[in-house]
């Protein structure tokens, strides 16, 4: 997952005219599927999944490329997610991956239409979602840190909740939930548990980089110093099955260029790719400085990587890139 920031662009707020109500009528008509919230506008500051529901266990409808402007049509109750329009579908996408003005203006809606107002609950580490309440159930699949899920019970014992997963009934562990008024949310039955309590235990795994889907001819962001001279480069890159690797496209119009990295562990390497082939290799370019020559008008790849054979593992990287003068 990758995030960039120079010469933040401007934001323009789309105002539409207003709605005219329609005339009463005796027949009561089904809820219309196009959104009637105004929809509000932002700006994506990396690549982002637009997804189905409110947690990346969902599937993918699409991808908004870095630095596009997306209409946002309302929030849910915790504000991790965003509703969006995209490609005439709607769908939702992680907040901190978009820029917004009036975020107080954003409508707060259901996660699950026709649901009702529900509870939502906040991931706050890795967690398996169970067919029942208790460890010695099947896990039925992973929720992974801000992810939110919409709560619609509890075990007698408080230890567990029941979530809406993916459209069926799931079971996880309340400690590893952000929720508010637990003691309001209604007991349900559970499948029988052992009389011996088992503590569910967080995933052994490191957060997982979201999967951007950039690569060598698709770079998530071209640093061009026909437009600047200096840009700053925010990512992240875990082991599989998260994303591993960046892409990140440089158009030189100078022959030195000076790049400085800060990183969260000194695993993380580095090459320099020019027509296809790799030119320069890094193998541990973090915490210090790395000085390329180029060719002038001359395009380059430079990809920034986790080895894919390392396991268990996320790192967290900037890269300060300028021209040397």
């Amino acid at each position: 997952m990758t995030s960039a920031s120079t010469n933040t662009p401007s934001f323009v707020t789309a105002t539409l005219p207003p709605t005219v109500a329609p005339l009463p009528t005796s027949t009561l008509l089904p809820p219309s599927p196009v959104p009637t919230n105004i929809p509000i506008q932002g700006t994506t500051t990396t690549q982002v999944n637009v997804r189905v529901q409110t947690n990346t266990a969902s599937e993918s409808l699409s991808i908004i490329p870095a630095f596009s402007q997306v209409q946002i049509i309302g929030k849910e109750s915790t504000g991790n997610w965003l509703q969006v329009i995209h490609e005439n579908k709607v769908g939702w996408v992680r907040a901190e991956f978009v820029q917004v003005e009036l975020s107080d203006k954003i409508a707060v809606v259901e996660i699950e239409s026709g649901r009702g107002s529900g509870r939502s609950g906040v991931v706050i580490s890795g967690i398996n979602v169970r067919n029942g309440a208790g460890t010695e159930y099947e896990s039925i699949g992973v929720l992974t840190q801000k992810d939110v899920v919409l709560i619609t019970g509890k075990d007698a014992s408080g230890a567990w909740m029941q979530i809406r997963f993916l459209n069926e009934v799931g079971w996880v562990a309340t400690e590893f939930l952000q929720i508010e008024n637990v003691v309001e949310i209604p007991v349900v039955n559970a499948l029988p548990t052992q009389s011996v309590v088992v503590s569910e235990t967080p995933l052994a795994l490191a957060p997982i980089a979201v999967l951007d889907n950039d690569s060598m001819m698709m770079p998530f962001f071209i640093v061009d110093f026909a437009k600047a001279e200096n840009f700053q480069i925010t990512g992240t890159v875990s082991s599989l099955p998260g994303d591993f690797e960046d892409w990140l496209g440089m158009a030189s119009y100078a022959p030195e260029i000076l790049i400085e990295s800060t990183c969260s562990n000194t695993i993380l390497q580095m090459e320099i790719w020019e027509a296809g082939v790799v030119r320069e290799q890094f193998l541990s370019p973090c915490g210090g400085q790395v000085v390329l020559k180029f060719s002038e008008n001359q395009s380059y790849t430079v990809r920034i990587f986790q080895p894919a054979e390392i396991k268990e593992m996320f790192t967290s990287y900037t890269l300060s890139i300028r021209v040397v003068d």
